[in-house]
């Protein structure tokens, strides 16, 4: 059975309540395992993946009348909605079927497409792009965390112009595989190959059309094996029109501006950069909110970090959010990833407070550790008896993969490394260079315990014990 979790507004979203829907699935009980290959090293033989999708909607309680803080590219409550997982045909009607509902409520104001997802059904992606084609409003795709397959196609087929990614995400494209044996007589495996052939044909052809590209050259690029991209490298190509990147790291009124860089297509040496005007931080009061990250982060949990950083944001955008890390040892890279680059996205707005960090437990490691280091400089707590572990890429190569197949996964994870060490390059005292070289140097961990993890300035400060029980 494949199960999908539908979040019909913000509240069912911040108290965890979805509505779920559990059918007989048409792929195979682990397909979406299929190339999601980067997880922190030594943890692959506990991860057990759920076969979950789900939908969030960021429609506000009723009476609210709060302004968005976020830029209207990115964010608008009430014409957003978050397609995260496995996408199946449930996902494919649900989603189909919210935008062309808020296509007749509103037939001006943009719809906002959030896609962070391994793929699935071909057919079911094409209904959500007739979707997009068939509503009067424009529709953005707004890319995060590891979109591959059937879901990095979706992302280009978003309005011209209006298809965006942040900084860290990654795109994977493949040429359309079945989800499953196949198994039959020589006619039957012969025809079944036909019909891949031409459905991956009809795919690249769309994709062409969308992204300015000759559909020899993409057919060139993408056939047999996975091909990655970037965000940029996407921009560049014409998969999408602008990616969020972010400036500055370290200013009292900006910690971390904010800009789009986008690319003219098919000229690629002309780059177009839009600052966001950003201002300086709003007030905040209170206590800060909290969004729990414990254990294991695999992609549900990174899909309901996300969605509750944009819910709290945009309903209390007076208040901090404390991001509280309890015993997690990391997970999966790109998911993780989608959720450091909405942390530096609230960070970097002016209307909305900050996201905090807090570091508890035995170890915040991999994946997490970059997270805490993440928070609001000044913000970052680790408690005195945390280890803070530091640790290389591992990646997953299925059974009798071909030698090309081998070699882009593994280039894909150095890539990958790479991005990690420059982003905590950024968010501590330590160099790339020196980090890549403690880390080989510990057999592929660093173990900082955390004074250290503070003198190197990956938190700011020390906690002796952990946020105070509710009474």
């Amino acid at each position: 059975m494949s199960r999908i979790n539908i979040y019909p507004n913000m509240q069912a979203i911040l108290r965890d309540s979805p509505r779920v829907v559990s059918r007989r699935s048409e792929l195979p009980k682990n397909a979406h395992l299929n190339r999601e290959p980067l997880i922190d090293r030594g943890l692959e033989a506990k991860y057990r993946p759920r076969p979950e999708s789900a939908v969030f909607h960021f429609d506000p309680p009723a009476g609210f009348k709060g302004s968005n803080p976020f830029p209207p590219e990115l964010f608008v409550p009430g014409r957003t909605i978050f397609m995260a997982g496995v996408i199946t045909d449930e996902l494919g009607k649900v989603v189909s079927g919210e935008i062309i509902k808020r296509g007749i409520s509103d037939p001006v104001a943009p719809i906002l497409l959030w896609i962070d997802s391994p793929g699935g059904s071909v057919e079911a992606g094409l209904a959500i792009r007739e979707a997009i084609l068939s509503v009067k409003p424009k529709v953005s795709t707004i890319s995060l965390g590891a979109v591959s397959s059937m879901a990095a196609f979706l992302a280009s087929f978003g309005g011209t112009g209006k298809r965006f990614a942040l900084d860290s995400t990654t795109f994977m494209y493949h040429e359309v595989r079945f989800g499953s044996d196949l198994a039959g007589g020589a006619e039957e495996i012969l025809e079944g190959a036909r019909s891949l052939t031409a459905t991956t044909e009809a795919l690249l052809a769309l994709l062409a059309r969308a992204s300015g590209n000759e559909v020899s050259d993409l057919s060139e690029a993408i056939r047999r094996s996975d091909r990655f991209f970037g965000a940029v490298e996407a921009n560049r190509i014409g998969f999408i029109d602008g990616v969020f990147r972010h400036i500055r790291y370290s200013d009292t009124a900006n910690p971390q501006g904010l800009k789009i860089k986008q690319f003219q297509r098919n000229h690629l040496e002309r780059a177009i950069d839009k600052d966001l005007q950003l201002g300086e931080k709003v007030a905040t009061s209170g206590k800060p909110l909290t969004v729990n990250l414990k254990g294991f982060l695999d992609g549900m949990q990174s899909y309901k970090i996300i969605a509750r950083l944009l819910a709290y944001a945009s309903l209390f955008p007076q208040k901090d959010i404390r991001l509280k890390i309890r015993n997690s040892p990391g997970g999966l890279v790109e998911e993780g990833l989608g959720v450091f680059d909405v942390m530096r996205l609230i960070n970097s707005l002016p209307a909305t407070g900050s996201v905090n960090t807090f570091g508890c437990g035995r170890e915040v490691g991999g994946i997490s550790a970059l997270l805490l280091a993440a928070g609001k400089l000044g913000s970052r707590e680790i408690q005195s008896q945390t280890q803070l572990v530091l640790k290389d890429i591992g990646a997953y190569v299925p059974a009798y993969a071909s030698a090309t197949e081998v070699k882009e996964t593994s280039e894909e994870a150095v890539r990958v490394k790479e991005m990690l060490l420059k982003r905590l390059d950024k968010h501590s005292n330590r160099s790339a260079g020196g980090l890549r070289s403690a880390i080989a140097k510990g057999k592929g961990k660093l173990i900082l315990d955390a004074p250290k993890a503070v003198e190197a300035q990956f938190a700011d400060k020390l906690s002796e014990s952990g946020p105070r029980k509710k009474t």
